[in-house]
């Protein structure tokens, strides 16, 4: 599926960039790390992360109120700064840095963004103020695992994301992953699915769309 991508500072929602933009783009990203060997719950997790940290998961989307500054947050993970996935990408021009597949590609190939300084062995984060999370130390391991969507949701925030916590919002991060869960496909279990794709007829939410609209700043301080 192609992706749609809004070249700005504001978040959505934005005239050129619609909720089935959103739908699609998340639908991209989960064919990409399921394609990649990831297990559903992995991939969604990750999905809602990003739709919290770029404002509705767009490929070109700098950080709110930066003047399109790329010592600033970029992309879909908003990575911080944003030449580090331009230096990737080998360009910083519109049409080829905001290209959401080599985002999801930037992501795959740095391991070693995801770490655990935050997670103590008892699966523990107290930075965050959280427990309970499994303790998976690799994104390799990540990428492979069967826990909940919305554990992996924690889980990823805290070893990958870290966000200063003041922005962290790990409730947000759980409601995207949520409803993309119910709305992504192909779904889990036996037999037919309910076919590729997102539900067309199911609009984001206002709960979602409004909370898009707020400034999730410093997503990737720390981290990404």
């Amino acid at each position: 599926m192609a992706w749609h991508s809004a070249w700005t500072t504001s978040y959505w929602p934005l005239g050129s960039y619609t909720s089935q933009n959103v739908l699609d783009n998340a639908q991209a990203a989960y064919d990409a790390l399921t394609g990649s060997g990831w297990t559903r719950n992995a991939a969604i997790a990750v999905i809602g992360n990003l739709c919290h940290e770029s404002g509705g998961i767009n490929p070109g989307q700098f950080e709110n109120g930066k003047n399109y500054s790329w010592n600033w947050g970029f992309g879909i993970a908003q990575w911080t700064p944003g030449t580090k996935v331009s230096d990737y990408i080998g360009s910083q021009a519109q049409g080829v840095v905001d290209d959401g597949d080599k985002q999801i590609e930037f992501l795959i190939n740095t391991p070693s963004q995801y770490n655990t300084y935050y997670l103590h062995s008892d699966g523990s984060a107290p930075y965050y103020g959280l427990t309970g999370l499994p303790y998976i130390t690799t994104m390799s391991a990540f990428s492979q695992s069967t826990a909940s969507v919305s554990d992996l949701t924690a889980l990823w925030m805290v070893c990958w994301e870290r966000p200063g916590a003041a922005y962290a919002d790990l409730a947000s991060r759980q409601r995207y992953a949520a409803y993309f869960d119910d709305q992504l496909g192909p779904g889990p279990g036996p037999g037919p699915g309910p076919g590729p794709g997102p539900h067309p007829e199911t609009p984001l939410p206002i709960w979602l769309m409004f909370k898009m609209k707020e400034n999730n700043k410093g997503g990737n301080y720390y981290g990404a």
